[in-house]
């Protein structure tokens, strides 16, 4: 978790890079592991970044690609944002090797993907434009 300036710097040299290297800039902020500082979500909400987390990821304690495959289908809900990225202690064979029965699982609950900027379309307000309920983006 970082002070004010550390982030400040921090979230503006990474927009730099992420322009550099895709000619966007990011619409959003993840902390890492999720963690962040007040100074952070000051600095973030400043730079016009909502802050968003997820509902669920997949398991880092030795899960099954099986059993994380059961648990996600079954967890997702109107909105959810699935964390599917290696890293860590998590095996990535194990997300390369969930992620298509996974979509598959949600699709056939009667879900459909987005990208994260139509989901935050939608915002609090219910009388805002945006997806349907049946938004569930993986990031």
């Amino acid at each position: 978790m970082a002070s004010a300036p550390t982030a400040t710097s921090e979230l503006s040299l990474a927009a730099k890079a992420i322009f550099t290297v895709t000619g966007r800039l990011p619409i959003a902020f993840r902390p890492p592991y999720g963690a962040f500082s007040g100074a952070t979500a000051m600095v973030a909400t400043g730079l016009g970044y909502p802050i968003v987390l997820w509902d669920f990821e997949f398991n880092q304690h030795g899960e099954s690609a099986a059993a994380n495959l059961e648990r996600m289908v079954r967890a997702t809900r109107p909105g959810s944002i699935i964390l599917g990225h290696d890293g860590g202690t998590l095996n990535c064979e194990v997300v390369v090797e969930v992620l298509p029965p996974l979509i598959d699982g949600i699709r056939t609950r009667g879900f459909r993907f987005v990208a994260l900027s139509d989901l935050l379309v939608a915002g609090p307000d219910s009388t805002s434009p945006g997806p349907p309920n049946d938004a569930a983006p993986i990031v």
